[in-house]
C-alpha cells in the first residue's frame, strides 16, 4: 500500500507539473504574440500619422501655406530630427553638352565624350565626372533632417518628401519623394526640413502626443545660367544604408528611358549613397524649400 500510495502522489506530480509547464508556455507564447500585436499596432498608426504629415509638408512646398501642425501619439516611442542627409543635382546643359550619333560629347574644347553606366557618369578615359567638374553647368544641394519616430527595431521617416518605414527585415517606400521624372520634361524638388534658427528642433519620447510644427523659409526655383537643352543630370541622395536601398529602388524604377550615351540601369547604391544619371531632352527643373522644423 506504501508504494502504492507513494507511486500515485508521483505521478500526481509529473502530471501537475506536465499541466503547469504547458500552461506556463501557452501563456507567454501568447504574451510574446499580443507583444507583437500591439507593437505591430503601433508602428502602423505611426504610418498613418506620417502620411497626414506627410500631406501637411506638402501644403508648405507646393501649395505656398505658410506653416502646419501635426499631432503624433507616442507609444513608448521618440520622435526627432535625425542627422542630415544629403541630396545633390548637378547638370551639364546644351551649352556643354552635345548628342551625336548616340554619343555624348563634352563642348569644352577637349573632345572628351562621356559614358552613362550604373548611375554614373563616366569620361570616355575612365574617370568619373563629378559634381565639381568644371564643365558643370548648374549644381544644387539640399541638406534635409529627417523626421524620425522610432520605437522597438522599427521606425517611421520622413524624409525630403518620400516615407519610409523599417524594420529588423529591410525598409519600404510608402510614399514618393517630390520628384517627377520623364524623358521630355523632369522636375525635381528638394524638401529641406531643419531646425529653425532658434536652435535645438526637441525631440519627445515616452507615451504622450507630440506636436511636429513646419514653417516655410522660402522656395526657390533653380534655374540654370543657360536654359538650353539637352540636360545631362547626376543625382546623389546620401543616407543610411537601409533607406540608399529604398531610394536606389524607386528612383531606378522612374527613370525607365534609355539615351543616349546611357544603359538601362539609370541608378545604383553603395555604403549608403545612391548615384543615378540620366539625359532629359527639353525641360528640367529643380525646386528646394526650406522648412523650419520643431517638434514639442
Amino acid at each position: 500500500m506504501t508504494n502504492r500510495a507513494v507511486s500515485e502522489v508521483l505521478g500526481f506530480v509529473l502530471v501537475f507539473a506536465l499541466v503547469t509547464t504547458t500552461m506556463s508556455f501557452v501563456y507567454v507564447s501568447d504574451l510574446a504574440s499580443l507583444e507583437d500585436r500591439r507593437d505591430a499596432e503601433r508602428i502602423d498608426n505611426a504610418e498613418r500619422a506620417f502620411g497626414v504629415l506627410a500631406d501637411n509638408a506638402q501644403d508648405v512646398y507646393r501649395r505656398d501655406a505658410p506653416s502646419r501642425a501635426t499631432d503624433l501619439k507616442l507609444a513608448e516611442a521618440q520622435l526627432r530630427l535625425a542627422d542630415s542627409s544629403e541630396i545633390t543635382v548637378s547638370v551639364i546643359n546644351g551649352t556643354n553638352l552635345t548628342v551625336d550619333n548616340g554619343m555624348l560629347e563634352a563642348d569644352d574644347g577637349t573632345g572628351n565624350t562621356f559614358d552613362v553606366s550604373d548611375g554614373r557618369i563616366r569620361y570616355a578615359g575612365g574617370s568619373f565626372l563629378t559634381h565639381q567638374s568644371p564643365i558643370v553647368t548648374g549644381i544644387y544641394t539640399a541638406s534635409p533632417r529627417p523626421i524620425v519616430y522610432a520605437t522597438g527595431g522599427s521606425e517611421i521617416v520622413y524624409e525630403s518628401g518620400a516615407v519610409i518605414r523599417s524594420d529588423r527585415s529591410g525598409a519600404v517606400l510608402k510614399r514618393p519623394p517630390a520628384m517627377r521624372f520623364a524623358e521630355t520634361d523632369t522636375v525635381i524638388r528638394l524638401v529641406e526640413t531643419r531646425p529653425s534658427n532658434q536652435g535645438d528642433p526637441g525631440s519627445v519620447g515616452g507615451t504622450t502626443t507630440a506636436l511636429v510644427r513646419m514653417k516655410r523659409d522660402k522656395t526657390a526655383v533653380l534655374t540654370l545660367p543657360n536654359h538650353r537643352s539637352p540636360f545631362l543630370v547626376n543625382l546623389t541622395v546620401r543616407t543610411t544604408p537601409a533607406r540608399a536601398v529604398v531610394w536606389e529602388r524607386h528612383l531606378d524604377s522612374r527613370i525607365e528611358w534609355t539615351n543616349a550615351g546611357t544603359d538601362n540601369d539609370a541608378c545604383s547604391v553603395s555604403d549608403g549613397t545612391v548615384y543615378c544619371a540620366f539625359l532629359v531632352e527639353e525641360q528640367f527643373e529643380v525646386t528646394k524649400t526650406g522648412i523650419e522644423t520643431t517638434i514639442d
